[in-house]
């Protein structure tokens, strides 16, 4: 009865060891969030400056990612006047001329940041998508 328990405790553990694995193999595949930040957005001189960041527990997700600057005109068209790409980092800049940000009035702005697909470790990675609206 004795070696039966000391069986039921060795294979206990292997299960436990099993799912341990397969837990951490799935949080390395899938989706992992991303957060998409604005700093500083305005007209300086006579440019529309925005200044952001995007953060992620993935580093892989931080780099080359696309940041889509888009204004909401009056009448409810939405217009994308600038597109950004992220630095290694996860830094982001955009630069336009004040008259492509002022052109035709602005009911609203949005800072949207795409999801990405990624390859690490032979795992595929969904880096996820977010927004921001500037108050």
């Amino acid at each position: 009865m004795h070696a039966r328990s000391a069986t039921f405790a060795i294979a206990a553990l292997v299960a436990l060891v099993a799912a341990v694995a397969v837990a951490s193999l799935a949080s390395a595949a899938g989706s992992v969030n991303s957060k998409l930040k604005l700093f500083e957005a305005g007209t300086v001189g006579n440019v529309y400056l925005s200044i952001g960041a995007v953060t992620s527990p993935e580093k892989d997700c931080l780099a080359a990612r696309k940041v889509k600057f888009i204004v909401k005109r009056p009448g409810g068209k939405s217009e994308v006047v600038d597109v950004a790409r992220t630095s290694d980092r996860g830094g982001w800049s955009s630069i336009i001329p004040e008259d492509d940000y002022n052109g035709g009035g602005v009911d609203g702005t949005l800072y949207k940041l795409s999801p990405r697909k990624i390859e690490k470790g032979g795992k595929k990675i969904k880096c996820e998508g977010a927004k921001v609206v500037p108050a």
